[in-house]
C-alpha cells in the first residue's frame, strides 16, 4: 500500500514509557495502551524490552489514538497476506506490501512480530 501523496502523510513518532510510568493513568486508558500499543521487543521480535527496573517498555504513538494508519486495521496471524516494508531512503515513509493476491472481502493480516 504505497502512499500516493507522501507530503500529506503524518510521520509517526513514538514516545517510550515503562509500565511503571503508566500505572497512574486511568485503567480504561491503560487498557487502550495495551490494546493498541504492543510492548517494544528485543531483536527476536517476541521478548518484551524492559527498563533497568525490569518494567516492560511500551512505544506509544505521540498522537495517541488521534491518528490511525493502515496498521490499525491489520489483524495478527502467523501466515499473513500483508507485510511491513521499511522506507528505502531516509526521509521516506514505511509502508506495507501484499505477500500474495488478496481476494475481495478477505481480512488483511500481518505478523505483529514483524511490524
Amino acid at each position: 500500500f504505497p502512499i500516493c501523496n507522501p507530503h500529506l502523510a503524518t510521520k509517526e513518532q513514538f514516545c517510550i514509557f515503562s509500565a511503571a510510568e503508566l500505572r497512574d493513568i486511568p485503567a480504561p486508558a491503560m487498557e487502550q495502551v495495551k490494546s493498541f500499543f504492543a510492548p517494544l521487543t528485543e531483536d527476536d521480535n517476541w521478548t518484551p524490552q524492559r527498563d533497568e527496573k525490569g518494567e516492560i517498555l511500551y512505544g506509544v504513538v505521540a498522537t495517541g489514538l488521534n491518528s490511525l494508519n493502515l496498521s490499525w486495521f491489520l489483524n495478527h496471524t502467523d501466515d499473513p497476506n500483508v507485510e511491513f516494508k521499511d522506507a528505502e531512503n531516509d526521509g521516506e515513509f514505511n509502508s506495507y506490501v501484499t505477500r500474495r493476491r488478496i481476494e475481495e472481502g478477505e481480512e488483511l493480516t500481518a505478523d505483529y512480530r514483524e511490524l
